[in-house]
This record gives structure tokens, sequence and C-alpha cells, in this order.
């Protein structure tokens, strides 16, 4: 049996005027990669995403949660999904929304490639995660204090 060409895709039309099917052959798809980013289902690279948040000045954001929490902007802006990206990226989101102009969850979406609800549920994860740490009386995990120094005791003082 012949097999069919892999670049070119066959439908097949039925018209109920002219009775059998006929063979329509198409053009082959575009690979995704060559696609405009709006026909790759809002998926922008790691570039696009630090170059549309960098037009906005939003990328002061990006760096701050990435050096608080020893991260790169291409794993905070990439498709990663372990948790400790996933709370970085949700903190990023939540301080775009409340310390910027004000993004709507659809700007800050389009910003990062990502569906509305995607970012309303993130930034409501982290919400929970900062009401959590209030009641824990933690501080937050983008506080800016100053790194401890190793021993802050005298070795030689009593413990007590």
């Amino acid at each position: 049996m012949d097999r069919p060409n892999t670049n070119t895709h066959v439908n097949l039309e039925i018209d109920a005027r002219t009775g059998p099917a006929t063979a329509v052959t198409l053009p082959p798809e575009t690979p995704e990669n060559d696609q405009a980013p709006d026909e790759r289902d809002g998926q922008l690279s790691v570039d696009e995403i630090v170059g549309l948040l960098e037009e906005r000045g939003l990328l002061g954001i990006v760096d701050t949660v990435c050096q608080s929490r020893s991260l790169s902007r291409d794993e905070v802006c990439g498709r990663g999904r372990t948790r400790h990206l996933a709370i970085a990226r949700q903190e990023v989101w939540w301080h775009i929304r409340q310390h910027s102009n004000g993004y709507s969850y659809f700007e800050i979406g389009r910003f990062f490639g990502r569906h509305h609800s995607t970012i309303v549920h993130g930034i409501r994860s982290y919400q929970r995660i900062l009401r959590r740490q209030a009641l824990l009386k933690r501080p937050p995990p983008f506080s800016q204090l100053p790194p401890m120094p190793l021993s802050t005791r005298n070795p030689s003082a009593p413990r007590g």
C-alpha cells in the first residue's frame, strides 16, 4: 500500500450533490517556531517576554524577585512548572498588579504569554502564601533584609 506524502495533509470531502468522496490536498503546515507569537497559542520566547517587560519598565520587578530568590530571568520568565519557579513567577505577577500602573490580568497574561485566568489563579495563590506568612509572623520571601552574619553571638558566652 502506498504511504501518503508526509509533507501534505489529505482531507476527504463528501459532497451530497456529486456522491463519492474526493480527496483534497492541503499545503503543509508551517512549524510552530516560524509562526508569529499570536499564532502559537500565546507562547512567547523568554527574549520576547523580557522585551515586553522592558518596554513598560517592569523589568526591575523581575530582577528584584530573581535576585531575592537566586533565580535567573530565563527561569522566572520561562515555562518551568516546578514549585519554586511557579511561586517566583506568581510573586512577579502580584508585584506587577499591585505596584505598577494597575495592569489588568489580561495585560499581564499577554506580557508572559499566559491566559488571564492563569494570572488570576497565580496572584490568588501568592496572596494565600502572604496571608499564611502573616499568620505565622514570618517576613515575606521578597523582603530586602540585609544578610545575617554567619555568627552573631560570642562563642565563649554562655548559652541561655
